[in-house]
């Protein structure tokens, strides 16, 4: 899981050597706790959910066209980055029809 590989990655950068057996099962009962923790402390959060998805829907979206326009803004193109930049202010558009729906 990602998750875990980002654990690993953050002991190795920090220690400076590879990671052992025990360390990689004392990462991943760490998580586990701690998603097992919060899912108990924090009961409410499946009705956050909605709000969760709405907001990250229009940053998965909107945020590669505006990465593609500012690596590409050297061109002078102004048909495709208007194109883009139209992309890019109507991807919050469904998420934010789909949060009002629900």
């Amino acid at each position: 899981m990602p998750v875990f590989d980002n654990l690993e990655l953050r002991f190795v950068s920090l220690k400076n050597k590879p990671c052992s057996r025990l360390v990689r099962v004392c990462l991943r009962l760490f998580f586990g706790g701690l998603t097992f923790f919060i899912a108990v402390a924090f009961p409410f959060l499946p009705s956050l959910a909605l709000v969760i998805g709405a907001v990250a829907l229009p940053v998965t979206l909107a945020y590669p066209c505006l990465m593609w326009i500012s690596m590409k803004k050297k061109q002078n193109k102004e048909s495709a980055q208007r194109r883009i930049q139209g992309r890019a202010t109507l991807g919050p558009g469904p998420a934010l029809s789909l949060e009002e729906a629900i």
